[in-house]
């Protein structure tokens, strides 16, 4: 890369090097003439006009992109996904396109709705690609078969090859289109995911990702529209001829009103006339007064488009609030700053911060610092709060009267120089806690307009009714805890045997979760079935739970009613509604001949198998009323000697593979 001279403190590139993937139409990809082609190669070339800069774009396979970023062989990598490994060696520029990963498959299968009905199948995916990620861990229970490129996995989905297989949104529409399949194959009615494409550098050329920012934002709507409309305009999927209806009906409902309106217009016109003959000058001058409104209409109904289109977004937010349950608070937060930055482009940065424990904490930052930032230890009366949505001119320096001197400079040290800031305050129960900011950079001419702040009026509800949430469901999980461990130690004092044996079922069960990178829910699920897996022995009299002889056969069925019994305790309560059904199944068996329902394999759900693993050996290491504990070796030789009869082989695997690491922090007990 050529460098012109310093211009201030910045260098500014005679030439870049940009590198994308080979295989990611209509992006970017490489034609039969082998030309690197696509929306990627066309905005690049715009960029290069308007900036003067010279751009090299080079197209090859993705693998080989990434290590041609790393090693410095190229200024910038385009179509590039953000996550958290990435960002601590690239520097990622403002989003330019939302990505959609879907599930694809035959249109003659039935009964596909998302992953969660893919167990059994096999399912294609690119080999690398993020999409094959995603799937595997929303559903572990799938079998994935990987292909080279998306050219190939389209081919061999139309060979019956696969018949189901993940993809991004456009790559597929692309290869379905060439390939004429798109009568062939259907999409899931719900996105696995939604990311965002971006241009990233390295951390150590950071200086780039303004220039690039800013070359991008001088290419006209209308140039980057033609651009989009060029390789993104071919149908891919049949009409739906029910939606087709549905906007016809309108379009006609519409038309009907226009008619009415027209009417109604042209007899008001045939006054006017009438009245013009004798007032001329009267008329001309509501001829131009209704050419001003004329154009004040049309303006506004292309400012309605836009809006309309933001609007959108905010709604497919809320969609996504309402399964949010399973996101972190900085997850979900870090996606609704990417959507306003995207839906407010007229903002560079932006931040959002709140209040907990007496310290100010930035949960996510575009463009800002938020490691420079959250190591400065800000506390909540620093905080300058907003009583509405407000634009703000130079909102940094406000910050300059509730900080001494150094941590002011060390302040703004961390963040980027603003000209104004769009900031709306984020409310729960408690009251305001925190703020949701977008920032214009301190060089740009742009302004934020009434639009932008009704749109960010929205992203602030959004935000706070997540907050609230969160709020309330820390609350359920606290009073979820008590009830938990009060049936816990009310078991313990019924059974003295059993103390802290569930306990120690559910650290083991925990450590098995995780072994097996199963999601946050489910091991939280394996936790708490672990406490209180035994909580129907509670109905069995005492004299046969501490009894020291061999049980009776009648004696043994009562001990084999528990796990009714606790099913039916923890199903009449809403809050453990969602484990009942694994304590019921706990002591079902992988080869069918367990108990209440003679369950077998994969009938049997994960958390009731993992259950039974973690219960048998903490029952065979621990002493009871009739003998004396096993040795840790002699139990772990017994569940291995039972996979693929009592337990299930993936399970066992997990445990026997790893039982250092379960005897370490999934038990209190040490090796004998």
């Amino acid at each position: 890369m050529f460098l012109l001279p310093l211009v201030g403190d910045l260098v500014v590139a005679q030439e870049l090097v940009v590198v994308g993937d080979n295989s990611y139409p209509p992006y970017s990809f490489v034609n039969d003439q082998g030309e690197a082609v696509g929306i990627c190669v066309d905005l690049w070339s715009a960029f290069s006009a308007k900036t003067g800069i010279t751009v090299e774009y080079i197209a090859t396979e993705w693998s080989k992109a990434l290590e041609m970023i790393s090693t410095g062989k190229a200024d910038v990598v385009d179509t590039i996904f953000y996550d958290k490994e990435r960002a601590q060696w690239l520097a990622f520029t403002k989003p330019y396109a939302e990505i959609e990963v879907r599930v694809f498959f035959k249109e003659n299968l039935q009964g596909i709705t998302g992953l969660e009905t893919l167990s059994g199948f096999v399912v294609g995916a690119k080999r690398g690609d993020r999409s094959a990620e995603i799937a595997k861990s929303l559903n572990p229970n799938i079998s994935l078969r990987y292909f080279d490129s998306y050219e190939q996995l389209v081919k061999a989905a139309s060979e019956d090859t696969v018949r189901v297989f993940v993809m991004d949104m456009p790559p597929a529409q692309y290869y379905l289109a060439k390939f004429e399949l798109y009568d062939s194959f259907k999409s899931a009615s719900r996105a696995l995911s939604k990311q965002f494409l971006y241009r990233a550098v390295r951390k150590d050329n950071e200086s780039l990702v303004d220039i690039i920012n800013s070359g991008f934002d001088k290419i006209d709507t209308s140039e980057v529209s033609r651009i989009y409309e060029k390789w993104m305009g071919m149908p891919v999927f049949k009409v739906n001829w029910k939606y087709i209806f549905y906007i016809a009906a309108v379009f006609v409902g519409i038309l009907l009103v226009v008619m009415l309106w027209n009417t109604l217009l042209r007899r008001k016109i045939r006054q006017a006339v009438q009245n013009a003959k004798k007032q001329q000058e009267e008329l001309l001058g509501a001829y131009d007064q209704l050419r001003a409104a004329n154009f004040e209409l049309e303006s506004a109904y292309l400012e309605r488009d836009k809006l309309l289109g933001r609007l959108k977004t905010v709604i497919s937010l809320a969609d996504e609030l309402l399964e949010s349950r399973e996101s972190t608070q900085e997850q979900f937060l870090s996606h609704i700053l990417e959507k306003a930055l995207y839906e407010i482009p007229t903002a560079n940065y932006g931040s959002i911060s709140v209040t907990e424990g007496g310290v100010w904490k930035f949960v996510c930052t575009a463009g800002h610092n938020i490691e420079k930032l959250n190591k400065l230890n800000l506390k909540s009366h620093m905080m300058v709060l907003v009583p509405e949505v407000s634009v703000v001119e130079d909102w940094n320096k406000i910050n300059q009267v509730s900080m001494n001197q150094n941590t002011y400079e060390q302040f703004s040290s961390a963040v980027k120089p603003v000209k104004s800031s769009l900031v709306a305050p984020l409310r729960t129960d408690k009251g305001q806690i925190g703020n949701l900011a977008l920032d214009i950079a301190k060089e740009s001419k742009e302004i934020f307009s009434s639009n932008d702040i009704e749109v960010m009026r929205a992203f602030a509800s959004l935000t706070s009714v997540f907050l609230k949430l969160h709020e309330y469901e820390r609350t359920k999980k606290d009073i979820s805890e008590q009830i938990i461990f009060a049936m816990v130690r009310m078991m313990e004092l019924y059974d003295n045997y059993t103390k802290g044996h569930s306990m120690r079922v559910a650290k083991i069960a925990l450590e098995i979760g995780r072994l097996m990178n199963l999601s946050e829910h489910t091991i939280k699920n394996l936790y708490w079935t672990g406490l209180v897996h035994d909580i129907g022995k509670l109905l069995i009299p005492k004299r046969i739970l501490n009894k020291k002889d061999a049980l009776s056969d009648e004696e043994y069925e009562t001990v084999k009613k528990h796990t009714v019994w606790g099913y039916e305790v923890l199903n009449s309560s809403p809050i453990l509604r969602e484990i009942a059904v694994y304590v019921l199944h706990h002591h079902e068996r992988w080869d069918g001949t367990g108990y209440p329902d003679h369950l077998e394999k994969d009938q049997i759900e994960l958390v009731s198998r993992i259950i039974s693993v973690a219960d048998s050996f903490e029952a065979m290491v621990s002493d009871r009323a009739y003998r004396k504990a096993f040795s840790v070796e002699y139990a772990f030789s017994e569940i291995e000697s039972c996979s693929g009869s009592q337990f299930d082989p993936a399970v066992v695997r997990v445990f026997v593979y790893n039982k250092h690491r379960i005897l370490e922090r999934g038990s209190e007990r040490e090796l004998r």
